[in-house]
């Protein structure tokens, strides 16, 4: 039996060697019952976290055994309403009215469950995981433990990485030039537009080689029939329209609602995290997008999102070449 809400994703590109690790801590090694898989908002770790899902769910031989299990960690309600499908799906019994959580967690947790992968996805907010005075619910509470059950976690948070799974964490990369130009070749309905090497790279350079950036950019193009060179044309137009582009939704199958796949819900929800946990991160990041290059204001807010932020040794030092330039991007989000 297996609860997947997201089929496999037909435009996935493959990054250097992160599935091979991910499969091999957490299915080959008998001590990697938690992985945490860690990265920036955008970075593909949903898309990656699927994949290996769908390989283990479709193997006839090495996982056959394996039922993979997909829950949400975006609030407690997703934990619960998914939870509650996974009792109706799997047929579990339970008596009375019974917390949904609390079946599912027992289940897996018995013997009966056999060998199970769980990945609880989007694992960001420490509070949502672990309680806080103003949200009591605890997820960290109904995670099941079994010797034949492994959990993959996927969160921007270092913290939380660290303390769902120890040392067990992988850092997710930025994807390499080759890799985004393979992801835009997949997405794009006209793919001999992606012949032009110069208009490509400036444009994924624009998108920062970011997946899902490129995902809606491709989407964005497909639907209104736009070529690259428009595309960057409107780009480039006005920070107004810079900021429209990057807040249009896209639906592919592979995404949550609530999230439309925009880029912009991306970084305004990452930025609300890292101001309620650390406002002096974010007064920073939010003065870093105005007045610094585009390394020093994404340093910023990689090591907040990472939990060590105010770094000075880390967030001062700007990049050899981009002295005196401004992430337009960046910059275009704080003042909007």
């Amino acid at each position: 039996m297996h609860y997947l809400p997201f089929p496999r994703n037909r435009n996935f590109v493959e990054r250097e060697g992160v599935i091979e690790m991910l499969e091999g801590r957490l299915l080959a090694d008998s001590d990697g019952q938690r992985v945490a898989l860690v990265g920036l908002g955008g970075m593909g770790k949903t898309q990656i976290a699927l994949q290996l899902a769908h390989l283990v769910k479709s193997s006839t031989q090495k996982y056959k055994d394996y039922s993979v299990i997909w829950i949400p960690a975006l609030s407690m309600a997703t934990f619960e309403q998914a939870c509650t499908t996974i009792v109706n799906k799997f047929g579990i019994r339970y008596s009375g009215d019974q917390d949904p959580k609390e079946i599912v967690r027992e289940f897996l947790s018995s013997d009966k469950a056999g060998k199970w992968l769980l990945i609880i996805d989007n694992a960001d907010d420490m509070s949502v995981l672990y309680g806080s005075t103003q949200q009591p619910g605890r997820i960290a509470d109904f995670l099941p433990a079994s010797d034949d059950g492994r959990i993959l976690f996927t969160t921007r948070s270092q913290e939380v990485a660290v303390n769902v799974a120890g040392s067990c964490v992988v850092e997710l990369s930025e994807m390499g030039p080759e890799e985004a130009k393979a992801l835009l070749q997949k997405s794009l309905i006209k793919k001999d537009q992606t012949q032009d090497d110069e208009l490509v790279g400036e444009l994924l350079l624009k998108l920062t080689h970011l997946p899902l950036a490129i995902s809606q950019a491709s989407a964005y193009m497909n639907t209104n029939k736009v070529r690259i060179k428009e595309y960057l044309r409107l780009f480039q137009n006005t920070d107004q329209d810079m900021v429209e582009l990057l807040s249009s939704g896209f639906r592919d199958g592979s995404h949550y609602r609530s999230a439309q796949g925009a880029v912009a819900t991306t970084w305004i929800v990452s930025f609300n995290q890292i101001r309620d946990t650390d406002e002096d991160a974010a007064t920073l990041l939010s003065f870093a997008a105005a007045q610094s290059s585009p390394t020093e204001a994404e340093n910023i807010q990689r090591q907040s999102s990472f939990g060590s932020a105010l770094k000075p040794e880390r967030s001062s030092q700007p990049a050899a070449g981009n002295s005196g330039k401004k992430h337009r991007t960046i910059r275009a989000y704080g003042e909007y």
